[in-house]
């Protein structure tokens, strides 16, 4: 999600996550003081990158193992496995396609509706 250089927050176990951000939070404190507004968005960008991973990683931790465990995902990859359903609609569409198609008839007056 987020792209920088040489820091990858999925690298950083829980705790160098919190040691990180509590780093960068006064880094970028300092920067606000000093005037630098680049250094500030970067340093707020990488911020918002760790309390993503955060964010995510109690998300799996907590809740995304029940999800997954109560909720399995099938895949199916050979096309025999499927089940064929005989439907009726494709003689319906075979109905509609013989059909011929009628125009509206022209007339000299604008039809008005009552």
């Amino acid at each position: 999600m987020f792209e920088f250089f040489g820091f990858d927050p999925k690298t950083l176990s829980n705790e160098e996550l919190f040691e990180k951000q509590l780093v960068l939070t006064t880094k970028k404190m300092i920067a606000a003081r000093v005037g630098k507004v680049n250094a500030v968005n970067q340093l707020q960008f990488m911020i918002t990158a760790i309390e993503f991973e955060r964010r995510e990683r109690m998300f799996n931790d907590r809740i995304g193992s029940v999800m997954l465990a109560s909720s399995p995902v099938v895949i199916e990859t050979d096309v025999g496995l499927q089940k064929q359903e005989t439907s009726e609609e494709e003689p319906k569409k075979a109905q509609k396609e013989q059909r011929p198609i009628r125009r509206a008839i022209r007339t000299s007056k604008p039809v008005t509706s009552q």
